[in-house]
């Protein structure tokens, strides 16, 4: 097109034809402009609130905390919580000014504990998909960004699910105009009161009777129940790893004080919090929810465990303490793990339920 009016043209270039030529061009090359998809900038310093309750995505302890391997995450009011950089669809989210990442462990599932971790580009579970619809998905999965009942967690993406809505902004923007807040379940943790209703189960005794024992897998007393990554925080996943000596600086991650002969909780001596922590096995105990440790609250189904003859560890909703056949050995750092832990139907002949001490 552009040659044939060269051709046409008998008369010297004018400025004025110089100026239509350079029109026409433009005009030809808009749609090919308009192919390129927009950039989109990454933004530091957000925070990211849960349309469920407001909290914000933080790490363990608050924007004052140093980012490193393992530290939990947790949800806290905005005025108290870390902030992130993220962008719009698919990448890391990192701890604003840090190399540290959004971590969903290394085999991602309902009731998963997150954590921060150096960041690997790329890598799986570290890998997040922020959607339109103001969703937090691990990319190629099905796991989504979830607060529930006790907190933030993974949990499989559900179309209408409330607990999966991120709301991300400016540290010093405004909250969201409204939170969505769901009818609470009868799993919500009641208040910290001995005489807490808010839960149906047995009565658990005040003072547990045996204080800093190993739990033993199957009766291998080289395999013991361990809160994983070397730091026993709100959130954090319980394992089965190798059974340390006790001058072990991580031997008080695999000692447990419960009482084994009423119902009750089973509270980690490893803590670092002033807050107890008890193994807790998320607000719809099933099979296959995932093992953790959480703030405790006296009667809460989720962490009131029976011990009986056949070495079960049992919940009031016939689950039990088991160890997931499928998983295989973490590498995880200070200490790697033999196999992950859940709830699954009571069986006394499964070997994967057994625990001594």
């Amino acid at each position: 097109m552009f040659s044939s009016l060269q051709n046409n043209s008998s008369k010297p270039t004018t400025p004025t034809n110089i100026n239509i030529m350079y029109g026409l061009t433009l005009l030809a090359l808009l749609p090919c402009l308009l192919a390129f998809p927009t950039v989109t900038k990454r933004a530091d310093n957000q925070l990211i609130s849960a349309g469920r309750d407001g909290l914000c995505l933080s790490l363990q302890g608050g924007k004052g905390t140093a980012a490193s391997n393992g530290v939990p995450v947790v949800s806290l009011p905005c005025d108290q919580a870390s902030t992130w950089s993220i962008s719009p669809g698919s990448g890391s989210v990192i701890v604003s000014g840090t190399n540290f990442a959004l971590d969903a462990g290394s085999n991602p599932g309902n009731n998963g504990a997150l954590k921060v971790w150096t960041s690997y580009p790329g890598l799986y579970q570290q890998t997040w998909y922020l959607t339109d619809d103001k969703r937090i998905a691990i990319t190629g999965g099905n796991q989504c960004l979830d607060e529930g009942t006790n907190g933030v967690q993974t949990y499989q993406c559900t179309t209408g699910n409330t607990n999966q809505v991120w709301n991300v902004r400016g540290s010093s923007g405004p909250a969201p105009s409204s939170v969505v807040v769901p009818p609470k379940s009868s799993s919500v943790a009641p208040p910290k009161s001995s005489s807490s209703s808010a839960v149906s189960t047995p009565s658990q005794s005040s003072t547990p009777s045996t204080g800093g024992k190993r739990i033993y897998w199957n009766g291998d007393k080289t395999k013991c129940l361990t809160v994983g990554n070397g730091y026993a925080g709100v959130g954090t996943q319980v394992q089965i790893v190798g059974c340390f000596s006790d001058s072990d600086p991580f031997a008080s991650l695999q000692k447990w004080t419960f009482n084994p002969s009423a119902p009750g909780a089973i509270t980690v001596t490893g803590a670092n919090s002033n807050t107890p922590l008890c193994l807790d096995a998320g607000n719809n105990p099933s099979n296959g929810s995932g093992m953790k440790i959480y703030t405790c609250y006296p009667g809460l189904l989720q962490q009131t465990w029976s011990f009986n003859g056949n070495g079960l560890a049992s919940l009031s909703n016939g689950q039990c303490l088991n160890v997931r056949a499928e998983s295989g050995p973490g590498f995880n750092k200070p200490y790697g793990s033999l196999k992950d832990t859940q709830t699954w139907a009571c069986s006394s002949s499964d070997p994967n339920e057994k625990f001594t001490t």
